[in-house]
């Protein structure tokens, strides 16, 4: 990530939004891995994504505060390119199988609930075994909502 790319990106937002420049942001990540951040950037820059959803644990693991409700990211593409501002507008904890399809089509990636279950369980399990934990139907997940802000 180019810190004096993402760092002017910011500032452009600041100063459009009319926010203090002291402002601090959330995260400043890319969504997903190498394979899939790129399209799922394009997918939030269109408004077809407007959540994603993280494994409690591994949140735990990094020692990572978990997402509130007003906090503001920037969303990159794998190389770390800014893409958009990010407000997220609602966290919500629950067991994995507890994510309802009304749920994971915010994430516009899935044309049912099975296929997110299954892609998202892959990712997690791959996820558990890099920070040591076993992932279950009942880990909980921290499914997040948010609408773009910003984008340049």
């Amino acid at each position: 990530m180019n810190k004096e790319s993402v760092e002017s990106y910011w500032q452009a937002f600041l100063e459009e939004a009319g926010l203090p420049p002291e402002t601090k942001y959330y995260t400043c990540e890319y969504f997903g891995n190498e394979e899939i951040a790129d399209e799922l950037l394009a997918l939030i820059q269109a408004g077809t994504k407007t959540a994603t959803c993280g494994c409690k644990l591994s949140y735990d693991a990094e020692g990572e505060r978990l997402p509130q409700a007003g906090d503001l990211s920037i969303v990159t593409s794998f190389a770390g390119k800014p893409g958009c501002v990010i407000r997220t507008t609602k966290v919500t904890v629950l067991p994995f199988t507890e994510v309802t399809w009304d749920m994971a089509r915010l994430e516009g990636e899935d044309s049912n609930l099975q296929t997110w279950v299954d892609g998202h369980r892959r990712f997690f399990e791959r996820e558990a075994v890099h920070y040591g934990f076993n992932f279950s139907d009942s880990t909980p997940v921290v499914f997040e909502e948010f609408t773009v802000i910003y984008q340049q």
